[in-house]
């Protein structure tokens, strides 16, 4: 119903919605793909915090590279849209997600 009523922003807010009940629901896999659908509908508002969904997302299933590129996705809707605490969520992600892979490769053997 909310994809014939062109309400874009509603359309993607239920989406992510359903995305989150698949995380909580121990199915991370579907809710990627019902966040790729929301991120697809371009609804401004939403777009910076869908991406920092995805970009954790990406980073369970162990798609750094995908998550790396979801959280500048991220960080350049949080510029555009002036938004500081998306800024300094994104930015606190960067971090996080740099020290946890520092943090892998030192546990690693070397060869």
């Amino acid at each position: 119903m909310m994809d014939r009523s062109g309400d874009l922003t509603g359309h993607a807010g239920a989406l992510n919605n359903l995305a989150v009940a698949e995380v909580l629901s121990g199915r991370p896999e579907q809710a990627i793909g019902l966040l790729e659908q929301a991120l697809a509908l371009r609804a401004i508002p939403r777009l910076g915090w869908q991406y920092m969904l995805l970009a954790g997302l990406r980073e369970m299933s162990g798609e750094m590279a995908a998550a790396v590129a979801a959280l500048a996705a991220a960080q350049g809707c949080f510029e555009l849209l002036g938004e500081r605490r998306g800024l300094a969520a994104a930015d606190l992600g960067c971090r996080l997600g740099a020290r946890e892979h520092s943090a892998k490769r030192m546990q690693s053997p070397r060869p």
